[in-house]
């Protein structure tokens, strides 16, 4: 089958797919699983309607201009996290090595290995009778990255944005290899930041290990008693932060979620199946940190304290007895 032909395939398997009642809550991602291609290729079948093919030589220069826009949402997602925070861009910058941070924390927010995206496109399609305007980046497997959403009034400069980078599709992703059935690793290599925990601090004890059951503990007392955090979650080429406190602990089908005003995250639950403390020490002060592992051992997110709840957070762990 020629690459032309393999795109109308799969547009018309996707319009089919749409069309039936039973499938119009399911999200592109699960249904690029279902259809048995990458969500890349169902992107790519909706150019020249609601979707640009986009084209830039310099990752950082083009994070610059989207940094422009008033506010902005980044989202990544692995099978079983996905993690949103809302950000205004007044202090967000990016470096030399890619990471988006805030510059008068120096907070770490996102970090993508730029090296790895093969496609990017920019989205405007109607939600819940808006427009929601994004940029999706992606790796050559059509996997998602990291997608950059507006969510400020900055529509026009969007725009001037796509229509300077937009150019013709080639069928690019078709003309690769088929799409075939993958384990994603996210165990990436890129490190991990941790705001509370100096970088030279050691390990002084061995890990300890617990069951999957420990978010749902960890995060309602996180909420419960007020506790500031960071919240960091791991996708294939890319590693998300969030800095703060959680107020709202709430259910959703198999989903356990934090819905807040500037920062949600969704963990399918019963695919966390283990969890592992880490202690660190320097200077007498002792610190903690917990992370979650999927039924492939991929470590796939963690909570640590901020600076001004070390103790507290200390109190949850004891209290919970994970420590």
């Amino acid at each position: 089958m020629g690459y032309v032909e393999q795109f109308y395939n799969i547009k018309d398997e996707w319009e089919s797919f749409k069309r039936n009642p039973n499938n119009t809550k399911v999200r592109i991602r699960d249904a690029a699983k279902k259809l048995d291609v990458s969500e890349a290729e169902l992107l790519s079948t909706l150019i020249e309607y609601s979707v640009d093919y986009i084209n830039f030589d310099s990752y950082q220069n083009f994070i610059k201009k989207i940094l422009s826009l008033d506010k902005i949402m980044l989202l990544t997602r692995s099978d079983n996290v996905v993690h949103e925070i809302i950000i205004n861009t007044n202090d967000i910058e990016i470096n030399q090595h890619d990471l988006i941070y805030n510059k008068n924390t120096q907070n770490p927010l996102l970090q993508i290995k730029s090296d790895d995206i093969a496609y990017t496109f920019s989205e405007l399609k109607e939600h819940q009778g808006k427009n929601l305007f994004s940029f999706q980046f992606f790796n050559g497997y059509g996997d998602s990255i990291a997608k950059i959403y507006l969510k400020g009034k900055t529509e026009s400069l969007f725009r001037e944005i796509v229509l300077e980078h937009k150019i013709d599709y080639d069928y690019s992703i078709q003309k690769k290899q088929p799409h075939i059935n993958k384990k994603i690793d996210c165990s990436n290599s890129l490190s991990i930041e941790y705001k509370s925990i100096p970088k030279n601090a050691t390990k002084f004890k061995a890990s300890k290990k617990f069951d999957g059951t420990t978010l749902r503990t960890v995060m309602e007392g996180l909420a419960k008693k007020s506790i500031s955090v960071q919240f960091h979650a791991i996708a294939p080429n890319a590693v998300q932060y969030y800095y703060g406190k959680i107020k709202n602990v709430i259910d959703y089908g198999p989903w356990i979620n934090v819905i807040d005003k500037t920062f949600n995250i969704h963990i399918l639950e019963n695919k966390i199946v283990s969890s592992q403390l880490d202690s660190f020490k320097m200077n007498n002060k002792n610190y903690h940190s917990l992370v979650w592992f999927d039924s492939n051992k991929n470590n796939i997110m963690g909570i640590s304290p901020l600076e001004d709840s070390v103790t507290e957070f200390k109190k949850l762990l004891k209290g919970a007895s994970l420590l």
